[in-house]
């Protein structure tokens, strides 16, 4: 690089790192190493991956203090990109993941902020309603609602696992490595 007389430069903050937690679906980016390109915008540009945030509750260890996520990364935001099981304050989920009853469930949460403005209408404040039945074939119960735009909605159960579907399968027994 070479600077001149009036050369000029821009310093910029990194909001979000690519394929960071607390990320997801995006753009796809092609190409090798020194020379990705991204499929949408045919240039080397950012992939526009969307929020999705990490939501962590009932998680104690063996102490019985409660375990949630943490970061030292400057790009991982806890209400933004993780949520960690907090509260409810006067009827409202203000922060983290709220546990309960579907009955005990707070009035309102906190919709989700995108510090990248990539996410229109982010998944924000989050309520794990125990008592929730299952509808998919898993014999566990709950139910995990996000606050996402004025309303709470379904945002996960419980899946039976392995699939329904997976039925005797064996591990491929072929399998050759070749350079």
């Amino acid at each position: 690089m070479t600077w001149a007389s009036g050369s000029h430069y821009q310093i910029y903050r990194c909001l979000v790192a690519l394929d960071q937690e607390g990320r997801g679906q995006g753009d796809l980016v092609t190409g090798s190493p020194g020379s990705f390109i991204n499929s949408v915008t045919g240039k080397r540009s950012w992939p526009h991956q969307v929020l999705d945030p990490v939501y962590s509750w009932n998680n104690y260890h063996s102490s019985g203090g409660s375990i949630g996520v943490q970061s030292d990364y400057p790009t991982m935001h806890e209400n933004i990109e993780f949520y960690n099981q907090a509260a409810a304050v006067n009827g409202v989920q203000r922060t983290g993941v709220g546990v309960g009853t579907l009955a005990q469930q707070p009035a309102s949460g906190v919709d989700g902020v995108d510090v990248a403005h990539v996410t229109t209408n982010p998944p924000g404040t989050a309520y794990w309603a125990t008592d929730v039945p299952s509808i998919n074939g898993s014999t566990d119960k709950g139910a995990l609602y996000v606050w996402k735009g004025g309303a709470w909605v379904l945002f996960y159960q419980p899946y039976t696992y392995p699939h329904p579907l997976v039925r005797d399968l064996e591990p491929p027994s072929n399998l050759q490595i070749v350079p």
